[in-house]
C-alpha cells in the first residue's frame, strides 16, 4: 500500500503497500481539529467534536481522538481484528476526557475489500467508473448534532455499539474518497465526479503508473479548494444548507403554515449558504 500524505501547506510521504492515497487536510478554525491514521491496511478518521464546549470545561479537545487513534493502532497491530473489535477495544483502553466522530476504513487486498465502521458524520464514498457505488451513511441525533464517542463518564456518550459496519467488494481502479464533515457538508457527490472527470489519467483506464498517485494528490486538493470555497460562499446551496432547510420545514406546524399563507407571518427566509469548517480529504486509488 503507498500513501501521500498532505498536512496542507505542507506535503509529506511515507511508503505503505497496494493502494495508493493523497491525503489533504486544511485547518481553517482549529489547527487540531482531525486526526488521520494509517498503517499498512487500517485508516482512522477521527474529528473531536463539541471543540468550544471541552474547551470552556478546561478540556484538550483534542486528547480524546488522538489517544482513541493510538489505542485503534496498538489494538490494529495485534492480528487480524475487525475494524468494529479494533474501535470497540480503542475505545475501552481509551480514558481522557474528551469526544469525537470516528470512521475506521480497512482494506484487505487478499479479499478485495474494504470494511469500514463509522461513529457520527465523517463519511466515504467509492467511484468506479464514474459513477458512486457506495457511499456510508451519516449518524446524527439531530440536525448538526452527530453520533460522537467519549469517555463513558460522559452520561449522554455514543459507544461502539451504535456504530454503522460497511463492508464493501472494491476493484482495481477504484476511488475512494474519504472524509470529516467539513467536506460533505460543503460538496456534493456529483461534485467528486466532476473532479475525476477533469483529470484525463483518472478518465482512462487504471494502469498503476505512478502518474495515479499524483492524480490522488490533485483530486484531494480539488476537493478541498472547492470544499473551502463553498464553506465561504453565503449564496451557495449547498448540502449543509439543504438539510437545514428541511429541518426548518419540518418544525413548520400547520398554524404557522396557515399564517405564512395568509401574509401575516414574518417571511422566513431560506437556508443558503456553506459551512465554515475544518476539512480533512483523503483520497485512494485502489490498485
Amino acid at each position: 500500500m503507498h500513501f501521500t500524505s498532505t498536512t496542507w501547506p505542507w506535503w509529506l510521504a511515507s511508503q505503505m503497500g497496494s493502494v495508493r492515497v493523497s491525503e489533504t487536510r486544511a485547518h481553517r478554525l482549529n489547527p487540531l481539529a482531525v486526526h488521520v491514521l494509517w498503517t499498512r491496511s487500517l485508516c482512522v478518521l477521527a474529528w473531536h467534536a463539541n471543540t468550544g464546549g471541552w474547551e470552556r470545561l478546561g478540556v484538550d479537545s483534542g486528547a480524546y481522538s488522538r489517544e482513541l487513534m493510538a489505542n485503534c493502532e496498538e489494538v490494529g497491530a495485534m492480528g487480524n481484528a475487525s475494524c468494529a473489535q479494533i474501535l470497540s477495544k480503542a475505545f475501552q483502553r481509551t480514558e481522557v476526557e474528551g469526544s469525537c466522530t470516528c470512521l475506521l476504513a480497512k482494506y484487505s487486498a487478499t479479499e478485495g475489500r474494504l470494511d469500514v465502521v463509522s461513529v457520527g458524520d465523517c463519511s466515504m464514498l467509492v467511484v468506479r467508473d464514474g459513477k458512486v457505488v457506495f457511499k456510508t451513511e451519516v449518524q446524527e441525533h439531530a440536525w448538526n448534532q452527530p453520533y460522537q464517542l467519549s469517555h463513558p463518564a460522559f452520561n449522554l456518550a455514543d459507544t461502539p455499539e451504535d456504530a454503522l459496519e460497511f463492508s464493501f467488494s472494491v476493484i482495481p481502479g477504484d476511488i475512494v474518497v474519504l472524509g470529516s464533515d467539513g467536506l460533505w457538508d460543503n460538496i456534493w457527490d456529483t461534485d467528486v465526479l466532476e473532479a475525476i472527470a477533469a483529470s484525463e489519467t483518472m478518465r482512462g483506464s487504471f494502469d498503476g503508473s505512478d502518474q495515479w498517485q499524483n492524480e490522488t494528490q490533485e483530486l484531494a486538493q480539488r476537493l478541498l479548494e472547492l470544499a473551502a470555497a463553498h464553506s465561504l460562499d453565503d449564496a451557495y446551496a449547498s448540502p449543509f444548507a439543504q438539510e437545514q432547510e428541511g429541518e426548518l420545514r419540518q418544525s413548520e406546524t400547520f398554524l404557522t403554515r396557515l399564517i405564512d399563507g395568509m401574509g401575516l407571518g414574518k417571511p422566513r427566509v431560506a437556508a443558503i449558504g456553506g459551512k465554515i469548517d475544518d476539512v480533512t480529504v483523503l483520497c485512494a486509488i485502489i490498485g
